[in-house]
């Protein structure tokens, strides 16, 4: 942790992670949001699919910013065209 602070009774916290680290999380709130039904979201994790999906986006903003989110599909066809030369 490099920093906290509370504002409006919100404790931030200013984190380091790395890239694979980032992508593990995005892709467990897509699984969340694809596999858990609602209810069940807000049972285990105090938050509905609509403020999940806020997260997950906000999460793939950032990592659009760093340049590390990439279209599966996009980078499969690229790795297609690569085997067939």
């Amino acid at each position: 942790m490099l920093d906290d602070k509370e504002i409006a009774s919100v404790q931030l916290i200013n984190l380091e992670v790395s890239e694979d680290e980032l992508d593990v999380y995005q892709r467990c709130l897509s699984y969340i949001l694809e596999h858990v039904d609602p209810k069940q979201m807000e049972e285990e994790f105090g938050a509905n699919s609509d403020e999940i999906l806020g997260r997950s986006e906000s999460m793939e903003d950032v990592m659009e910013r760093a340049g590390i989110l990439f279209d599966e599909e996009e980078l499969q066809a690229e790795l297609d065209a690569e085997i067939e030369k």
